[in-house]
């Protein structure tokens, strides 16, 4: 249905999102086994693939069958559902969204019309998962993922979010490591996309300071911990 493009089926749309959103998911975001999961994602994918514009309105001139303000809740919820299930530690399932994401962002450039806030949350994700080694066969789409994202904004990611990054989520590990770690991102070898440094890097020369970076970042994590467990009293 969702991908049918006749006008006398948009009416629906939003009925679906209120079933999928109001009394699916609800019960689907309880359950450990991805079983049910991918068939709900599989239908969202689609809804946002196939009907771009029901979530973006101002992109048609006719007017819309749902209000603006219940459209931009369906679209945060969709979003945010995305976002928790790159957090499951199931396999499938996080390749499958990572996929969607870069799906959208290809078609319709999906990062450049959410806000900077989510794709934010995006890239944190993504990194924890990278350091955690939580999902490494899909090291290689994760970096293609946070490529992606990052070249929105690539200074603000290389010189703001790298920085709120390390702090929040590696606080104590010392000032000079993570200097160290920024300047990584910042360095005269890279290969820029353009002689515009604002317009970042290409996705190989990306790919192999991400791997760097995530290494050093392990290796003074563990440091660090092995710190702290030394300095900590004996039980």
């Amino acid at each position: 249905m969702v991908k049918d493009p006749s006008p006398s089926v948009k009416k629906f749309i939003g009925d679906t999102l209120g079933i999928c959103y109001d009394h699916i998911y609800p019960v689907l975001v309880q359950r450990s086994s991805p079983d049910l999961k991918i068939p709900f994602f599989s239908l969202i994918r689609d809804t946002l693939s196939y009907r771009w514009t029901y979530f973006f309105p101002t992109l048609v001139p006719q007017a819309q069958t749902a209000t603006e303000e219940l459209i931009a809740k369906r679209l945060d919820q969709i979003i945010q559902s995305i976002g928790h299930s790159l957090q499951e530690p199931d396999l499938e399932l996080f390749r499958y969204n990572l996929t969607t994401l870069s799906i959208w962002n290809e078609k319709h450039f999906l990062y450049s019309k959410i806000s900077g806030k989510v794709v934010t949350q995006f890239m944190t994700v993504i990194l924890q998962v990278l350091v955690g080694k939580a999902h490494e066969l899909h090291r290689e789409e994760m970096g293609r993922a946070l490529h992606e994202m990052a070249a929105i904004h690539y200074v603000q990611f290389r010189t703001l979010f790298l920085s709120d990054f390390l702090q929040s989520n590696f606080p104590s590990i010392p000032h000079d490591q993570r200097n160290s770690l920024l300047t990584k991102f910042s360095g005269e070898k890279l290969q820029r996309t353009t002689r515009d440094e604002t317009e970042g890097i290409d996705l190989p020369s990306f790919t192999l300071v991400l791997n760097n970076f995530i290494g050093d970042l392990r290796h003074f994590n563990f440091l660090d911990e092995c710190r702290r467990l030394a300095m900590s009293p004996p039980q």
